[in-house]
């Protein structure tokens, strides 16, 4: 969408327009809820930062002044509350490269035949990539982590990275490129599909993923319905035809971006309707 028929929403939805206000609220929920994922890899406290992150952006809406996209805008509230909120149940695991090193050789060590059929594996297979892609960012400080995903996942540049951090683009970049030499070192070592000599490939950690209980089969996070699943073989061979730099992006790019169910949107909109929070308070 145009800046200008945000802007426009925004003017509208400022003077009460509650239609603009739910429209704004869609357009920009699950761009926070995929870069909050990213930050606590944890859906349920996604969710509620998600909510929170919502509320701030509607309470203080007349606030913004137009300078910059409204995502722009979006994204600088969405990373202070990020910064500032308690640790996810994922991060309070307090993982470090480390850490999850050796736990991934855990996961060699117990390298064998899963017992699932091709179709099951596929899925399963998927979730443990984006569970690791996950983990990999936890091992990040959040300040050198909401960087990286900003402009890997997000593609923000620079100057927009360093705006909506309210830092010097000189400390953004120097965020960003600690956090880039550190995930491409641990992957060089550790993961196959960076690294073709490295030993680990997501299909070998399937039966240690399952017995420590960090996946179930029956109930998987991350993973939805096979037709929309990249094809991980397709996936390698492309890795293979590009360099070291882009592979990083394209790794962390590549697992299926994440939606809000129907009922959050439906109390967003009710909360909306509540007039509860009024955006010119």
């Amino acid at each position: 969408m145009k800046n200008n028929n945000t802007y426009d929403l925004v003017d509208r939805a400022v003077w009460g327009d509650g239609n603009a206000l739910e429209e704004i609220v869609i357009l920009i929920q699950d761009k926070i809820y995929n870069l909050a994922m990213r930050m606590l890899s944890d859906p349920e406290d996604a969710r509620d930062a998600t909510q929170e992150i919502l509320v701030k952006v509607i309470t203080n809406l007349s606030g913004f002044r137009k300078e910059s996209a409204l995502t722009t805008w979006v994204f600088s509230i969405a990373s202070r509350h990020l910064f500032t909120v308690r640790k996810s149940r994922a991060e309070r695991m307090e993982l470090s490269f480390a850490s999850y090193g050796e736990m991934i050789d855990r996961g060699l060590a117990l390298d064998k035949e899963s017992g699932y059929s091709q179709a099951d594996e596929r899925l399963i297979v998927r979730e443990i990539r984006t569970l690791c892609m996950y983990g990999m960012l936890l091992c990040l400080e959040r300040t050198d982590r909401i960087c990286f995903i900003l402009a890997e996942v997000f593609d923000v540049s620079g100057a927009e990275g360093a705006d909506i951090l309210n830092i010097s683009h000189n400390a953004y970049r120097q965020r960003l490129s600690r956090a880039k030499k550190r995930l491409r070192d641990f992957m060089d070592k550790k993961c196959g599909l960076f690294n073709p000599n490295a030993s680990c490939r997501c299909e070998r950690q399937i039966v240690y993923e399952i017995t420590s209980g960090r996946v179930n089969p029956n109930r998987l996070v991350f993973s939805g319905d096979i037709r929309n699943a990249q094809d991980e073989d397709s996936l390698f061979d492309y890795l293979q035809e590009i360099d070291e730099l882009q592979r990083l992006a394209v790794l962390f790019r590549s697992h299926h971006e994440h939606t809000l169910e129907e009922n959050f949107t439906r109390n967003v909109r009710n909360l909306i309707n509540s007039n509860t929070w009024k955006v010119l308070q």
